[in-house]
C-alpha cells in the first residue's frame, strides 16, 4: 500500500508536466513583430564590411527603429533621413537608432559604443546623441569619436546642446573632451584643426565604384548611376552578381487575374504577382473576386403589393 502510494505521488506530477508540455506544444507561434515605418535609409555604402543587425548593408536599405548598423576595416556608410539630415559612419563604428514621438515631436536616438561619425541635422526629427559618456541635442554639423575612456565632440557648425554629464552649451569651432562622469576640457580649435577633424571623411569623397545600368557594369559615381537608374556599389563583385541584363530579366506577371510576361518592375501593384517561373505564375493566379452587392429589400408597404 505504501508502495502504490509512491508511485501514483510520481505519477501525479509527472503527469502534469507532460499535459503542459502538449499544451505549450499546441500553443500558436507568437507572430514577427511588425518593424513600422523606415526612419531612414542607407544612402551609400564604401566598402565591403557593412552590415545592419548582422546582415550585409546595401545602398537603399531601410534603416528602423532598433537597427544596428556595423562597419568593419575601410568601410563607410551613409545613412539619410527623410528630412534631409545624414550621419557618416566611419570604419569599425556600431551606432544603434532608435525612434520615438513626445507631444507629437519626433525622436530619433543615436547610441555609439566606439568609433567615429560625422552628422548634419536637419529640422525634422530632434536627434539624441548618446555615447555613454555624454547625451546631447545636435543642431549642428558635427563629429564625434568615441573610445572607451572619453568621447571627443567637435562642432563643425551651429551648436551642440548637452544634457549630460553636465547641461551646456557646444558652440560652432569648439570641441568638448568628456570622460564617464565629467567634463575633462573645453577649448576652440582653429580652421586647421577642425578640418584636420574631418579628414578622415577625405576618402570617400568623389571616390568612384561600380554601377550595373542597361545589363553592363562600369565604374561610375553615385550620382552618375542614379541618373542612369542603375545599382551602384562600392563592390564590383556585388554589382557583377546583381546585374542582369533586362532581356534576361524578363518572366510572367499575375495583374487581375491575368498572366502575361513583364518585367519584374513593370509588376509592381500591390495585388499583383511575379516570378521567373510561368507554371507557379498560372498555379497562383486568380481572377479578383467580384464585390457583392447587397440586395435592396423594400421597405413594407412600398411596391406592387
Amino acid at each position: 500500500m505504501i508502495f502504490l502510494k509512491g508511485i501514483l505521488a510520481y505519477v501525479k506530477p509527472l503527469s502534469l508536466f507532460v499535459f503542459t508540455l502538449f499544451l505549450w506544444g499546441c500553443a500558436p507561434l507568437s507572430p514577427a513583430p511588425d518593424k513600422g515605418v523606415s526612419i531612414g535609409n542607407i544612402r551609400v555604402v564604401y566598402g565591403v564590411n557593412a552590415f545592419v543587425n548582422q546582415s550585409k548593408a546595401y545602398s537603399g536599405m531601410k534603416i528602423y527603429s532598433g537597427d544596428k548598423v556595423t562597419t568593419g576595416r575601410d568601410t563607410m556608410v551613409y545613412v539619410q533621413f527623410p528630412d534631409g539630415g545624414v550621419i557618416q559612419i566611419d570604419q569599425n563604428t556600431d551606432p544603434e537608432f532608435y525612434q520615438w514621438f513626445e507631444r507629437g515631436k519626433c525622436i530619433i536616438r543615436i547610441f555609439f559604443k566606439f568609433g567615429q561619425a560625422y552628422g548634419e541635422t536637419k529640422i525634422g526629427c530632434d536627434w539624441l546623441l548618446d555615447t555613454g559618456h555624454l547625451e546631447g541635442v545636435p543642431k549642428t554639423k558635427f563629429n564625434i569619436e568615441i573610445t572607451p575612456e572619453r568621447s571627443i565632440l567637435t562642432v563643425i557648425q551651429g551648436r551642440m546642446e548637452l544634457t549630460q554629464p553636465e547641461r551646456m552649451s557646444v558652440e560652432q569651432s569648439y570641441q568638448v573632451v568628456v570622460s564617464k562622469n565629467k567634463v575633462e576640457g573645453v577649448r576652440e580649435l582653429s580652421p586647421q584643426e577642425l578640418r584636420s577633424v574631418t579628414r578622415w571623411r577625405e576618402p570617400y569623397i568623389d571616390r568612384p565604384g561600380w554601377c550595373c545600368s542597361g545589363g553592363k557594369v562600369f565604374e561610375s559615381y553615385p550620382e552618375d548611376c542614379k541618373g542612369r537608374k542603375g545599382f551602384f556599389s562600392y563592390d564590383e563583385e556585388e554589382v557583377r552578381e546583381g546585374c542582369i541584363p533586362r532581356e534576361e530579366r524578363m518572366g510572367w506577371c499575375c495583374s487581375g487575374g491575368k498572366v502575361f510576361e513583364s518585367y519584374p518592375e513593370d509588376c509592381t501593384r500591390r495585388t499583383d504577382f511575379f516570378s521567373y517561373d510561368e507554371k507557379e505564375v498560372r498555379e497562383r493566379c486568380r481572377p479578383p473576386i467580384p464585390k457583392r452587392i447587397p440586395k435592396r429589400i423594400p421597405k413594407r408597404g412600398v411596391g406592387p403589393f
